[in-house]
C-alpha cells in the first residue's frame, strides 16, 4: 500500500509554479499570482508508517522539505522508511536532507521543535489525535495547519452515481 501511495503522488500534476492568478495594473505593470513551494514543513504524527512515506512523497513533490516526527510506536519502521527516502534522494543527486527524521523519541523534543525552531520552520502541520492538534496549536510559535473536530467534506460529482455517493457520505459522517 505504501508504495501504491508513493506512485500515486508521482503522477499528480506538479503543484508549484503554476499562474493561478495573472492582471495587469493601469500603469501597464503585469502582476502574477504563483503557486510556490512553503519551505520546510514540519510533521507531527502519531503511530502510523505511511504517514513517514505519504508526508515525504508529497513534501517531495510540492518542493518542500520536511521535518518528520513520527510517534514512538511506529519508530523503528518511521526511521527505516525516512533512510530510504533519503538514500534514494541521494541515489537521485538531490540533497538528502530534503527529508529529515528526527531520531529522538523524548516527548521534550517536540516541545522544542515547537517553541525555538521557528529560524528553521516554516509551518507545523499535526496529523493525529485532537489532543496532539491542540498541543501544537497552544505551543507552537511556528505558524500552524491543524484541525481540532472531524471535519469531514464529501465532494460529489454531477456524473456520480447518487446511491452509492449517499452510501458513502453515510458511512463518512456517522461511523
Amino acid at each position: 500500500e505504501i508504495t501504491n501511495s508513493i506512485k500515486k503522488i508521482i503522477k499528480l500534476k506538479d503543484p508549484t509554479n503554476n499562474v493561478l492568478e495573472h492582471w495587469k495594473r493601469p500603469s501597464g505593470l503585469n502582476i502574477s499570482k504563483v503557486s510556490i513551494p512553503i519551505g520546510v514543513i514540519g510533521i507531527i504524527y502519531e503511530s502510523r508508517p505511511n504517514v513517514t512515506s505519504d508526508v515525504a512523497s508529497l513534501c517531495f513533490k510540492s518542493g518542500n522539505s520536511v521535518i518528520l516526527r513520527g510517534g514512538s510506536e511506529a519508530f523503528y519502521s518511521n526511521r527505516i522508511l525516512s533512510k530510504l527516502f533519503r538514500k534514494s534522494l541521494k541515489k537521485n543527486k538531490v540533497d538528502e536532507n530534503f527529508v529529515q527524521f528526527i531520531e529522538i523519541k523524548k516527548r521534550s523534543v517536540v516541545d522544542f521543535m515547537l517553541t525555538k525552531m521557528s529560524k528553521f520552520i516554516d509551518v507545523i502541520i499535526p496529523r493525529g489525535g485532537k489532543s496532539l492538534v491542540k498541543k501544537v496549536q497552544d505551543l507552537s510559535t511556528i505558524p500552524t495547519i491543524g484541525h481540532l473536530e472531524g471535519i469531514c467534506h464529501s465532494y460529489i460529482d454531477k456524473d456520480a452515481n447518487l446511491k452509492v455517493a449517499k452510501r458513502i457520505i453515510y458511512n463518512a459522517k456517522l461511523r
